[in-house]
């Protein structure tokens, strides 16, 4: 990870410290509260709900740091959000709207740092779509692939992240085509057919799960996962894409993974998870039901629980 990255990390622990381990404690008792707290009965909502809810935000913070630190807000200060917010009110749509100023900024100061960026208005320097580590080693591998001329799968969770390297593809005019949740269902088919047949298109950028799902990306030898799902059965569903009927190249997988975060944690209880389920059932694909998610969840709070309480907490 870059240092900016690091910084944002070790925030990200310090600042949850209470929660980690509140979250850890409450997801293994086994003993139920009997007696609701003032807090839920002011707001309807029981202590479990309260804690997955936090301990579910902490846990997305960490992911988020462990990829890119523009999935947060470090760059845009409030002072431009103020000057942005003065030239959006500009803007025929806005004006059209009555939109009041309070309430632009408002919303502007909730979001992260690639999103302040699509509203065009004081641009950060290009250079910050590269200060991630993965973006660094991503960018070595993309380079000699493309020097071997293979093709790509490059599968994200996040659309967000997604959006960020699509920048940086740009950036280093590298031709790409992207699927996710939101593209057309009858769209996606040309978009793999224009990926096969295209020999310069050689990246293949894809949401996990949307491109897991009934398509066949024969044509890529290479696999990139970019981060990791929670059931690590939708990464292998999606890794499965280019080892479809046909495919006569050798494939090879790579886990991009940050050393010293959560995604190491992640990457060894997928691995666990698999080995017991094929163990278990063979190689039958788990149906999706969120148990695995929530028993990755109180895997993971109780390893970042022990890291804290040893002040462990420091990604190299």
């Amino acid at each position: 990870m870059t240092d900016l990255q690091r910084t944002i990390y070790r925030d990200a622990l310090k600042r949850s410290r209470k929660t980690i381990i509140e979250a850890a404690i409450e997801e293994t008792s086994d003993i139920p509260s009997s007696i609701p707290s003032r807090k839920t009965r002011m707001t309807g909502r029981s202590k479990d709900k309260i804690y997955a809810e936090n301990s579910s935000n902490v846990l997305m913070d960490l992911r988020k740091a462990a990829l890119h630190p523009m999935l947060f807000r470090t760059r845009f200060t409030d002072e431009t959000l103020s000057a942005i917010t003065k030239h959006l009110l500009k803007e025929p749509d806005f004006k059209r709207r009555g939109a009041i100023a309070e309430l632009v900024k408002e919303d502007m100061s909730v979001m992260t740092d690639s999103e302040l960026q699509s509203t065009r208005k004081y641009l950060q320097d290009e250079a910050c779509y590269v200060d991630a580590g993965k973006i660094q080693v991503l960018l070595g591998l993309l380079s000699e692939y493309k020097k071997d001329g293979r093709k790509i799968l490059i599968f994200s969770q996040f659309t967000q992240m997604l959006d960020i390297l699509q920048a940086v593809l740009k950036k280093h005019a590298m031709r790409y085509l992207v699927l996710t949740g939101s593209t057309p269902v009858d769209v996606r088919q040309s978009l793999v057919d224009e990926f096969t047949e295209d020999e310069s298109i050689n990246i293949f950028l894809l949401s996990t799960k949307a491109g897991g799902m009934g398509i066949n990306l024969t044509a890529a030898s290479v696999v990139i996962m970019f981060d990791q799902d929670f059931n690590p059965h939708n990464d292998r569903q999606a890794q499965d894409r280019a080892y479809r009927i046909g495919q006569k190249r050798d494939v090879e997988v790579i886990k991009l993974i940050s050393r010293g975060t959560i995604e190491e944690d992640i990457l060894r209880l997928g691995e666990t998870k698999l080995a017991l389920d094929e163990a278990v059932a063979g190689d039958a694909e788990e149906k999706d039901d969120g148990t695995s998610e929530r028993a990755m969840k109180t895997s993971l709070l109780n390893t970042l629980r022990l890291q804290l309480e040893s002040e462990s907490i420091a990604p190299d």
